[in-house]
């Protein structure tokens, strides 16, 4: 059965709240300031997936593979109402897309590990866990909160951003997986947009985001738009 932990639900309603609020807003600040280096069909910069009781991981060894990258916390409520569901599709619908080149991996924005810590010991996860408690990667991608779930196509650029929390068991959302795999590269191999070392930062360009109701985001250039039933914590609740 699956375990909320009780002390990190008691936190937020205690003097972390305030902390994690505080949190959420720096990350939101610091995002929007950064320039957006990798808008939808631009090429992705090197990116570093820093590990967590396991070896970091260069984003680019997934290359010719559809890679969702989910980013989470432990303090975000919308968050862990949510990985119960993305566990039970890693257990279920995952390993048949995993042989058609779908790659699941989580990166939790946790201020403390000690947070993530307890909370995976007692919530073990299926699938890799990242830590990255300055949501540098959240920068990168141009993620402005979480939940959220950047899906990076075979040449190495973005097809989507998913924000919110959702039903990772709903047949639409397969059927959406089950396209992300049969959609053909941009670019043929050897210039596809995958960086294997630091490239220069990509310049501003059209946002492709799916939002989710409790996003407060500033509209996309030219990007496309959704809106489902759903939330978004930038801080404890």
């Amino acid at each position: 059965m699956w375990r909320d932990d009780a002390e990190l639900r008691r936190g937020r309603r205690g003097p972390r709240a305030g902390a994690a609020a505080l949190w959420g807003a720096i990350l939101l600040a610091s995002t929007l300031a950064f320039p957006v280096r990798s808008a939808a069909g631009e090429p992705l910069p090197a990116l570093l997936l820093p590990g967590f009781h396991g070896p970091d991981e260069q984003l680019a060894d997934h290359r010719g593979q559809v890679v969702l990258l989910h980013f989470w916390a432990t303090w975000c409520a919308a968050c862990t109402r949510e990985i119960p569901s993305l566990a039970r599709f890693a257990r279920t619908a995952y390993p048949r897309l995993r042989r058609g080149g779908l790659v699941l991996l989580a990166v939790s924005n946790d201020v403390r590990a000690e947070d993530l810590d307890r909370f995976l010991a007692r919530n073990p996860l299926p699938f890799p866990v990242f830590f990255d408690s300055l949501s540098s990667l959240n920068h990168q991608l141009a993620l402005a909160g979480v939940p959220g779930t950047v899906v990076i196509g075979r040449d190495g650029r973005i097809l989507d951003r998913l924000l919110g929390s959702r039903d990772w068991q709903s047949p639409a959302l397969l059927a959406r997986l089950e396209g992300y795999l049969a959609e053909a590269p941009r670019e043929p191999r050897g210039t596809d947009g995958w960086s294997d070392s630091n490239a220069a930062s990509a310049g501003p360009g059209p946002v492709r985001l799916e939002k989710r109701d409790g996003w407060d985001e500033p509209p996309a250039p030219h990007g496309r738009e959704e809106r489902h039933e759903g939330n978004m914590d930038r801080g404890g609740i």
